[in-house]
C-alpha cells in the first residue's frame, strides 16, 4: 500500500496528499467525533487507499448510506472493489449533484482526507461550499491537514471550528472538527 501511494503522489502530487497512509491514531481523530448511532448518510471526501473508508465501514450502521469521492481512478476502482456496498464517486465539487441523484440532500457526516494545501482557494472553497450545503444543521464536518492554514477557510463555512493535534502520524496532523451552528 505505501509503495502504490508513494506511485500515485509522484503521478499526481497536486491531488494525492501523502505518500504513506494515515496512522490509525490519526484514523480514529477523524472518524471518533462521530455520532455513529445517529449517522444515516456519511460521506468521505478523498477515500484514497481506504484507510479511513475501513473505519466508516466498520462503524456505520447496516441501514445507513456511505457515499466515497475519490479522483484518482485507480484509487476509486480498488476502493469500489473494496467496498461494494458504498455509492462512489469522483468530484467533491458535485456532492450535491451525486447526492441528489441518490434522493438525499442531507447528510449527517462528512469525514475530509483532501489535500486542500495542494488546492488552489478557488478550489478549497468551492468544496467547502459544497459540504457546508449539503451538511445537516446538526451535522459535522471533521477535516485533517498538515499545518492550521485550513482554520481561516474553516471558520467562512462553519460556525464552530475545533482542532486536535495528532502527533503520531507522519507527517504530524491537525483534524478539524466543525459544525455550522456556533
Amino acid at each position: 500500500m505505501h509503495l502504490q501511494l508513494l506511485g500515485r503522489f509522484l503521478q499526481s502530487p497536486r491531488s494525492i496528499g501523502s505518500i504513506v497512509p494515515s496512522s490509525k491514531f490519526l484514523v480514529h481523530a477523524l472518524v471518533d467525533p462521530i455520532p455513529w448511532d445517529k449517522i444515516k448518510t456519511v460521506v468521505e471526501l478523498g477515500g484514497g487507499t481506504g484507510v479511513v473508508t475501513n473505519a466508516i465501514a466498520n462503524r456505520i450502521s447496516p441501514d445507513a448510506k456511505a457515499f466515497i469521492f475519490e479522483n484518482d481512478p485507480i484509487l476509486s476502482k480498488q476502493l469500489q472493489d473494496r467496498f461494494p456496498h458504498f455509492q462512489h464517486a469522483e468530484d467533491a465539487q458535485q456532492m450535491q449533484v451525486v447526492l441528489q441523484k441518490n434522493n438525499i440532500e442531507k447528510v449527517d457526516a462528512i469525514i475530509s482526507c483532501l489535500p486542500f494545501a495542494n488546492f488552489p482557494s478557488m478550489l478549497t472553497t468551492r468544496i467547502l461550499e459544497e459540504a457546508s450545503s449539503v451538511l445537516m444543521n446538526d451535522g459535522i464536518f471533521v477535516q485533517f491537514q498538515y499545518s492550521l492554514q485550513m482554520k481561516k477557510y474553516l471558520l467562512n463555512h462553519f460556525g464552530q471550528v475545533d482542532v486536535r493535534f495528532v502527533p503520531i502520524n507522519i507527517p504530524p496532523s491537525f483534524v478539524y472538527i466543525c459544525k455550522l451552528g456556533g
